[in-house]
């Protein structure tokens, strides 16, 4: 059943014309592919493709808004090839994974962190220890590797002008079946963004601190159960999404500086741990000990940094991408670019006569400020 949804899911990516439809069937093929994962018994790495898939698709929305509804329309040549190059695409990577990871025994060192991992470290899901102990310096490079990804969208987005675009009750009317004069309830409710968040607004009331809650517990077990930094950031950041999709306007779902203080935070608590691995021998070594009969490690607040920058990185591309203003008045600052608004008063042209700002003739403004930005 499962392979049936992945096929159909392809065969509508490779016909649909649709730029909404293929993010919505490419999300269901990596929903049936988490399924997978849970049947083999890899909760970690299903929790992790769930939630990933869930804000994937969001994030695929909020850009597929500036771009045409419709993929250009490809000759029948250039189709061919395309599933000529997917078949074997295909064909190939089945094969590579037959014959180098689905054909052999389990690794010595695979088998001795199976055997000796709970005892050395305390924690009895093998698979978080492994990422926050025995290869945190891995865990730790990838984390600054994000956090480096963050920084890169802001200054990336916030260095060019936003394009994105508003639709306006007639242009809705337009793009719905039947005349352009429609007045049926969907018309009203893509026009209406308070009647049409209401339902979402009501969910968030009560899912938003459950998914709190959960975040917190993921964090706090994920060195015994499934769980730890990465799915507990993804869980919380699944809370923001859900926030942002009810409101009913597109705003950024916190200050600009909080998710740069988070993503930099958590990169500074990572470090600050890792340094303080060397009491002990060397750099991320984890400490051990008890507390009221609980055995605790270090690698909770090397987790916690973790958690900081994965939550900070998925705020940042909800505050540049999600907002409806230009990414330069998100990233506030000096050194922001213009983005169409001018200071009053009039200017010089080159021939050294007064304009207004948006043109006309000599000595002459036309529009405020807020109309020459629109």
């Amino acid at each position: 059943m499962l392979l049936l949804v992945v096929v159909v899911g392809v065969l509508g990516l490779c016909v649909t014309r649709s730029r909404l439809s293929a993010a919505v069937l490419l999300s269901a093929v990596g929903i049936a592919v988490t399924i997978q994962i849970f049947g083999l018994g890899a909760p970690d790495v299903g929790l992790t493709q769930l939630l990933v898939e869930a804000l994937t698709i969001i994030m695929f929305v909020l850009v597929l808004r500036r771009l045409p509804r419709d993929f250009i329309t490809a000759s029948r040549p250039r189709n061919t090839a395309a599933i000529v190059l997917a078949v074997l695409t295909g064909i190939t990577t089945t094969i590579g994974v037959l014959v180098f990871t689905g054909r052999r025994e389990r690794s010595p060192i695979g088998v001795y962190l199976l055997e000796n991992g709970p005892e050395i470290t305390g924690g009895s899901n093998i698979v978080n220890t492994i990422l926050v102990e025995f290869r945190a310096l891995d865990t730790f490079g990838e984390v600054a590797v994000l956090g480096v990804a963050g920084i890169a969208i802001l200054g990336v987005l916030g260095s060019v002008r936003a394009t994105a675009q508003t639709m306006d009750p007639e242009s809705v009317r337009e793009t719905l079946p039947g005349s352009a004069k429609s007045t049926g309830t969907a018309a009203e409710a893509l026009e209406d963004a308070a009647r049409n968040t209401v339902p979402l607004k009501l969910l968030a009331r009560g899912v938003t601190p459950v998914l709190a809650v959960v975040s917190v517990m993921l964090l706090w077990r994920g060195h015994n159960e499934p769980g730890g930094g990465f799915i507990a950031a993804l869980v919380a950041a699944c809370a923001f999404a859900l926030v942002y999709l009810a409101r009913e306007s597109d705003r950024p779902v916190s200050r600009p500086s909080t998710p740069v203080a988070l993503i930099g935070g958590g990169l500074v608590v990572a470090g600050l741990t890792g340094i303080g691995g060397y009491a002990l021998g060397q750099f991320l070594q984890p400490a051990q000990g008890y507390f009221l009969g609980q055995r605790l490690s270090s690698a909770l607040i090397f987790d916690l940094g973790v958690y900081a920058g994965v939550l900070g990185l998925v705020m940042t591309a909800f505050n540049t991408l999600g907002a409806g203003r230009a990414p330069a008045e998100v990233v506030s600052g000096p050194d922001a670019p213009d983005t169409g608004r001018r200071r009053s008063g009039p200017r010089k042209t080159g021939g050294g006569a007064d304009t207004g700002v948006t043109g006309g003739t000599p000595g002459t403004r036309r529009g405020t400020d807020e109309e020459v930005a629109r």
